[in-house]
């Protein structure tokens, strides 16, 4: 099943698989169920009212992972590949297909080599999708501190990270306080990857958080901020 979150959520918040997921008005779904054979059970669609181009000058999912150091990225394969096995199985899979050979081809490379390959090739554009997907899953099921951290500091209610509805703005000093917040306690390139998604992918999208990605030297990639 595709169960909604927004992108400040963890999964935890509504129960996991529980149908009371169902009734949150979220804007990113949750791609996580019992059997995810195929890269199109985690498939995610564009949130309702966000027209393909209204935040076109965000960072992609696919430009993230092109974007970020290569520690951050083999942490990101890594963590799934231990944690979360039907979404490593089926990113993989999406992968091979991309570069035309069979999954076990990979399978059979060392973990470092089989990585290397997945981030070149979830950089294309193509696989926007899957790479999506990818960090989704990682977000949500390992940093989820970090989403509860951002919305309280924000003074937004939330379950657990889990809410209703975000606001349409916050207040400048306000979204200061918060991201100086997740940069005092957690990894300033994994900070930069979730607020680049986060104002990317949810219906509310933030002119002020734009600004802070492209001017504030703290939130560049690749490790080197």
């Amino acid at each position: 099943m595709l169960l909604p979150v927004h992108f400040g959520l963890a999964p935890g918040g509504c129960g996991g698989r529980k149908a009371g997921c169902l009734n949150k008005k979220l804007a990113l779904p949750w791609p996580y169920g019992p059997n995810l054979p195929r890269l199109d059970r985690l498939k995610l669609s564009t949130p309702r009212g966000l027209d393909s181009q209204t935040n076109h000058s965000m960072l992609k999912s696919h430009e993230l992972l092109g974007f970020m150091s290569p520690a951050l990225a083999n942490e990101i394969f890594t963590f799934t590949h231990d944690e979360e096995k039907p979404t490593y199985r089926a990113v993989l899979q999406a992968v091979a297909e991309a570069r035309h050979v069979r999954r076990v081809f990979l399978e059979r490379q060392s973990r470092d080599q089989r990585h290397a390959a997945m981030a070149a090739t979830l950089a294309k554009p193509s696989m926007d999708v899957a790479a999506s997907t990818l960090l989704r899953i990682w977000l949500v099921k390992k940093h989820t501190a970090m989403l509860v951290d951002f919305l309280d500091a924000l003074g937004i209610p939330n379950e657990k990270g889990v809410v209703e509805d975000l606001p349409g703005a916050v207040a400048d000093a306000k979204l200061k306080a918060a991201v100086d917040t997740l940069l005092a306690k957690h990894p300033p390139e994994v900070v930069a990857v979730y607020l680049n998604a986060f104002n990317d992918m949810n219906t509310a999208q933030w002119d002020n958080l734009k600004a802070m990605l492209e001017g504030d030297a703290r939130l560049q990639l690749g490790g080197h901020a």
